[in-house]
């Protein structure tokens, strides 16, 4: 096995992307291997093993299957995705109790009659 080191950028602004995923998989079976992410700067270190191929993934990026190379750190480039999550509209409704005025005009009359009751 040999050590395999680089660094996950975006094509375009050449920013690092962290936390991309750097999977390998065997190149017969499809199963993952072995993987890891990258760090803050966008880097990331593994070894690499016989009869694997690299897959690189990152939300919003199209997936990526470039060659590792040994020996000083490259850097592997992912393109932004034109598909985009549609947007989801959440709608909150909250129940308000309706307010009876037959209770207010019902305890309008009661207050009238002990006004006149009590009042004399």
């Amino acid at each position: 096995m040999t050590e395999v080191q680089g660094y996950i950028k975006d094509k375009e602004t050449n920013e690092p992307l962290i936390g991309a995923h750097v999977i390998l998989v065997d190149q017969y079976l499809g199963d993952m291997v072995s993987g890891t992410v990258t760090d803050a700067t966008g880097f990331f270190s593994m070894e690499k093993r016989p009869a694997t191929i690299a897959k690189v993934s990152y939300i919003g990026y199209v997936t990526n299957y470039p060659l590792l190379y040994t020996g000083p750190a490259r850097d592997y480039y992912l393109e932004r995705s034109d598909n985009e999550l549609p947007e989801a509209v959440v709608i909150g409704t909250i129940d308000k109790p309706e307010f009876d005025f037959r209770v207010l005009v019902g305890l309008g009359v009661v207050l009238i009659i002990f006004y006149l009751i009590f009042n004399k």
